[in-house]
């Protein structure tokens, strides 16, 4: 059996702690056909480490990069073959507000000349703009 915990930022309401609830409430937010609702990667653990070493240093790095950038992650480590220790780790793509409702995923920001204005293409009506992730 995997060993698996959710990491919560401080601002998150207690029902995130809770696997099912947390991927029900992630997928009821995002309703659109293409809309990702996580982002995942596996994580090597290095082998010199005992499994509590392991997994404290895997908490620590998902601590500070991920989790108290607002984002919840979700980690099942594998110890299924002794040379191959692993976690697998979902994160979610909407940070928590101060107040513990969903955040927004990304902003857009419009490209400006050297003056501040918003730039144009050719003939375009529509500004130049580019997408800010927020997590």
């Amino acid at each position: 059996m995997p060993d698996s915990f959710i990491l919560t930022p401080k601002n998150a309401p207690a029902w995130a702690s809770d696997r099912e609830k947390l991927w029900n409430e992630v997928e009821r937010k995002d309703r659109r056909a293409n809309s990702r609702y996580a982002k995942e990667f596996n994580v090597a653990l290095p082998v010199e480490l005992s499994a509590d070493e392991q997994k404290e240093l895997l908490i620590k790095y998902l601590q500070e990069n991920f989790v108290n950038e607002g984002m919840v992650a979700d980690v099942a480590i594998h110890r299924d073959h002794p040379d191959n220790p692993h976690a697998h780790v979902m994160l979610t793509n909407r940070p928590f507000n101060s107040d513990g409702t969903w955040g927004i995923k990304s902003k857009k920001q419009y490209i400006l000349d050297e003056n501040g204005n918003k730039t144009y293409t050719g003939t375009s009506k529509y500004p130049k703009s580019r997408k800010i992730l927020m997590v």
